[in-house]
């Protein structure tokens, strides 16, 4: 499971930084909170 969470980790943080700069932060939370969905 390690290995997975390597995996989707890049790819919500690249998303994350370019939602912060298009709305904001809020919306960044529900990418977290997808991420967070994936890996467990």
């Amino acid at each position: 499971p390690d290995i997975r969470a390597h995996e989707w980790v890049p790819l919500w943080l690249l998303r994350y930084s370019v939602i912060v700069k298009s709305r904001g932060i809020i919306k960044s939370k529900g990418y977290i909170l997808q991420a967070k969905r994936k890996g467990s």
